[in-house]
């Protein structure tokens, strides 16, 4: 972050709330100087452990001049707190959470009234800013390793819709963000899981295609034995990020980064930090007030948060049409109409 001391006020005070305020106290030039949640309680508690002052408005929220607003609502509520930060006259950062609402027309409508006001917007995919993601992209896209062909995420304990955004925009980044040809998807319903306010499902896998040929997979809800949080299959290597090792019966947490070459067994490679280091969360704000200090688009900008909705929607469109689905097909569909909600 640059040396000024910055102003950070945040709407919606839960667990991803706590998490941004928590990540706040740990930047040295970085303060909170508001929070707002629809339970006062829970605004007054935030602000008596991180600091600043709980308030009852968006409008006295902006009162604060905050430099960056963070916005913690949900896919449900973020469209309608942007217009509203929009309509008080806030100009300054955005850090929203992903997904940035539950259907594409909604995000694009978010970035747009965002745009109007004069707002620099960033999506919290601070997976991407992880030091062994970074280092497996780099790998998978440096050409020492062959050609990248595969892609795949997984999450035990997790949805397509909330969880999935980390992963496909991570495998954008492998593809160099050529376009996706086309999505499909198997999604369980039973024992479905709640997030955000919306029924999800409670197993779900996820395919899609680059153009030229490069292939993502996501896989959520339940275990799957020796299965990584990510695994990057080029022509000569296999790389994996947060891997799983045989031990007895079963399995345990191997290395963080491992890389299995053409000519060499299991490489480790270390990184200085877990596989979900809270320091992704620092480094996510970071980006965004140095865009700021700097005049340009932060690289987690809200395009790209549509991007990797896209791919996410046109997944649950896919499961409910019972075939694939090419992203721009399921542009003006809501997450919610495929959910029946």
């Amino acid at each position: 972050m640059t040396n000024r001391v910055w102003k950070l006020a945040l709407i919606g005070c839960g667990d991803a709330g706590a998490a941004h305020a928590t990540t706040v106290g740990r930047l040295p030039n970085a303060r909170l100087v508001a929070a707002l949640d629809a339970e006062e309680e829970q605004a007054r508690t935030l602000c008596a452990e991180h600091g600043g002052q709980a308030v009852t408005s968006i409008a006295e929220l902006v009162s604060h001049r905050p430099d960056v607003v963070i916005v913690a609502t949900g896919p449900l509520g973020q469209p309608g707190v942007v217009a509203e930060l929009a309509a008080e006259g806030f100009d300054a950062g955005l850090l929203c959470e992903k997904p940035l609402a539950t259907g594409v027309p909604a995000a694009r409508r978010l970035l747009e009234t965002a745009a109007g006001a004069g707002m620099t917007v960033a999506v919290n995919h601070q997976r991407r800013f992880g030091l062994a993601v970074r280092r497996a992209v780099e790998m998978a896209r440096g050409g020492n390793l062959g050609r990248p062909v595969r892609v795949e995420g997984y999450a035990k304990d997790a949805t397509l819709f909330d969880w999935g955004p980390h992963w496909i925009d991570i495998a954008h980044l492998v593809a160099d963000d050529a376009p996706v040809t086309w999505v499909d998807a198997a999604i369980d319903f039973t024992d479905g899981r709640t997030h955000a306010g919306l029924r999800l499902e409670g197993r779900g896998r996820l395919v899609w295609e680059y153009a030229g040929g490069l292939r993502g997979q996501l896989e959520c809800g339940a275990d799957v034995a020796g299965q990584p949080l990510l695994r990057i299959i080029t022509t000569d290597a296999v790389i994996e990020f947060a891997s799983v090792v045989p031990e007895g019966e079963g399995w345990a947490r191997g290395p963080v980064l491992r890389v299995l070459g053409p000519s060499t067994g299991w490489q480790e490679i270390e990184t200085g930090e877990s596989a979900l280091a809270a320091q992704q969360w620092s480094r996510s704000l970071a980006e965004l007030t140095d865009a700021l200090a700097d005049g340009r688009a932060p690289v987690h900008d809200g395009a790209r948060a549509v991007r990797a909705l896209e791919v996410c929607v046109a997944g649950y469109q896919a499961a409910r049409t019972r075939g694939p689905v090419r992203p721009q097909d399921a542009r003006e569909t809501d997450i919610r109409e495929v959910l029946g909600d």
